[in-house]
């Protein structure tokens, strides 16, 4: 399964460790790749979000902000058809999430913007990998927030 994982800027190598290390002894097949923005990497595995989750619970890795499982990728300038396309699947209210806007050209960023809808349960999440390539996929609000679970895990131990 492919990830969408942003990271502190400038964390790149020290998250792509943190993930490694914890996803390796569960799927010695994981792949991390860096994209051509900084901040933001792809992961390749073979564990399901719920069992990621779980495995990266134990030893909250410090870097990883956000994790969002990818529905699909796909050319910048067919983003509108593609995200359009998730959002009619998932229902007629729900947020947009766009995460680098440099890789998106403005006026893309203008249509997506216009189909955000505050209060929503579900988001869809662009995030560009590359100057062609936008990664799109579908979380519960908030559930991409791997900070606020690594806060949560943390504020346990005491």
């Amino acid at each position: 399964m492919l990830y969408v994982v942003t990271v502190k800027y400038g964390k790149e190598r020290a998250a792509e460790l943190e993930l490694g290390d914890a996803i390796f002894p569960h799927d010695p097949g994981v792949k991390i790749t860096r994209t051509e923005f900084g901040g933001v990497l792809l992961l390749d595995t073979a564990l399901g979000y719920d069992k990621l989750i779980r495995v990266l619970s134990v030893f909250p890795p410090v870097n990883v902000e956000r994790i969002v499982p990818v529905r699909e990728c796909c050319r910048v300038e067919e983003l509108t058809r593609c995200v359009d396309r998730l959002v009619r699947e998932a229902g007629s209210v729900v947020n947009v999430r766009i995460g680098r806007k440099g890789g998106i050209p403005s006026n893309l960023i203008k249509v997506l913007e216009a189909m955000r809808r505050r209060g929503s349960t579900v988001t869809v999440h662009v995030e560009p990998v590359s100057k062609e390539l936008v990664c799109v996929g579908v979380t519960k609000t908030g559930e991409d927030r791997f900070y606020t679970i690594r806060e949560r895990r943390i504020s346990t131990r005491k």
